[in-house]
């Protein structure tokens, strides 16, 4: 399976979403229109193979261990219930709130409370922030304990 390049804008609006930036925002700092963002957010998600930013996030910083979803979300233990963790596990994953209602075994509406809950709780805006955040979070904890 073979990736096609990005251009370097391209390149540059793909950073810039892995940094859980909204499309208003990558205008902002790239000085484009956001209709010019949202083209280039598409060309970027055809030539990655990847559906939505989660996924696409999910992808580029959850590469390598295969456990290493649960181990991110674990470091939640005292911020996140039980439950918002497996959220936040799957939306790691880049699943969907359905994708991740089906895994569960609850309804989507609930997964969606549970990402409010998710976001105002790591007090992020988005999920590809909260993503982010979590891989983030993730990696200093690595660091101190090596």
């Amino acid at each position: 399976m073979t990736l096609m390049t990005l251009t370097e804008r391209e390149g540059d609006v793909v950073a810039l979403l892995e940094a859980g930036k909204s499309n208003r925002e990558i205008a902002r700092e790239l000085d484009i229109e956001e209709k010019a963002v949202r083209s280039h957010v598409r060309t970027a998600f055809v030539k990655l193979k990847v559906s939505s930013r989660q996924r696409l996030i999910a992808q580029r910083l959850g590469q390598g261990a295969p456990d290493i979803f649960e181990r991110i979300c674990a470091a939640y233990t005292n911020i996140l219930t039980n439950q918002e963790r497996r959220v936040l596990t799957g939306m790691t994953r880049g699943l969907s709130n359905k994708e991740i209602a089906r895994e569960l075994s609850i309804a989507t509406s609930t997964v969606k409370v549970y990402v409010k809950h998710i976001l105002q709780k790591l007090q992020v805006k988005n999920r590809a922030a909260a993503i982010v955040h979590a891989f983030s979070n993730h990696l200093q904890v690595h660091q101190i304990e090596t």
